[in-house]
């Protein structure tokens, strides 16, 4: 089966329809994200007929979200620096090991993967890693976890305390600064902080990268946006693969009118953007807190 998956990849080119459908693969973020030590991700989605109907994220430097990755800052989770804790751990784990079996960390690094109607799943790297070289404590059988977003009515958290997890480059994913003004508008008159002199969101992960769809798919986050300049047009692959993840894990995406995705042109005559009525994107785990996202972005839009 995946012999038959790699083969598929092979002979399909590049956003062109084929008998299998339209691959879109993507190294987003990789070299400047690995060369920073942040946060980075290998994206990977299958389209048929304009539907995603496989994804697969690969995120090598994002924390596991377990009880080792709960005491790490803000700081460390969102750009991916190491603890002195982990890379202590790190070295401890890989004394007298064949180096060629320790080459992620047991705390970082995460593969998330989405199939049309049979949900969303995450799987520890190195686990992954340990099942192929043949040493896993589980029989040689990786441990996959279904993902599940955090619950859209509002019964462990509402709207009023929802986390955010947005894009490091706010000049080009915010540049009107509208999310701060969203947040505020949620949040309260303590929505915002400052760092390094600059306004920020007291709730939020900032991070490179389709890996803000793995957090919400996990409930670590309930809102994200991206609101990019009004002439700007999404490329299909910085948003098919992490669609999927988020759907699938229960959570819900559309455009800044409430307007679900269109992927139908993506193919068709090499189209490799989505709709130009696209003007912004919109995610989060759905229900209440989708309807209170809309709602405050069309109140902000009129003031």
């Amino acid at each position: 089966m995946v012999k038959e998956f790699v083969r598929q990849i092979r002979m399909t080119p590049l956003c062109q329809e084929e008998e299998y459908g339209v691959w879109i693969p993507l190294m987003e973020r990789f070299l400047r994200g690995r060369i920073e030590g942040g946060q980075y991700c290998i994206a990977l989605a299958l389209l048929e007929d304009g539907v995603p109907v496989v994804s697969v994220l690969g995120c090598p430097n994002q924390p596991m979200f377990s009880s080792r990755t709960s005491k790490l800052t803000a700081e460390q989770v969102n750009y991916g620096t190491w603890s002195e804790d982990e890379v202590y751990e790190a070295v401890k784990q890989s004394s007298g090991v064949n180096e060629m079996q320790n080459l992620f960390s047991f705390n970082r690094g995460c593969i998330f993967v989405a199939v049309r109607g049979c949900g969303c799943y995450e799987i520890s790297i190195r686990e992954l890693e340990q099942s192929l070289f043949g040493s896993s404590d589980n029989n040689g059988t990786p441990m996959w976890k279904q993902l599940q977003v955090t619950p859209s009515r509002g019964t462990s958290r509402t709207p009023s305390c929802a986390m955010f997890c947005l894009g490091v480059e706010r000049e080009f994913s915010d540049p009107k600064g509208t999310v701060l003004k969203i947040a505020q508008l949620l949040h309260g008159e303590d929505a915002l902080t400052t760092v390094d002199g600059i306004p920020d969101i007291r709730n939020a992960f900032r991070m490179d990268g389709q890996g803000k769809y793995g957090i919400l798919a996990r409930g670590e986050a309930e809102y994200f946006l991206r609101l990019p300049k009004p002439d700007y047009r999404d490329w299909v692959w910085d948003v098919a693969a992490g669609y999927l993840i988020l759907t699938e894990a229960g959570g819900k995406m559309t455009d800044v009118n409430g307007e679900n995705i269109d992927f139908s042109g993506i193919g068709v005559d090499r189209m490799a953007k989505l709709s130009e009525d696209v003007k912004g994107l919109l995610g989060s785990c759905g229900g209440i807190f989708h309807d209170t996202l809309l709602s405050a972005y069309a109140s902000v839009k009129k003031s």
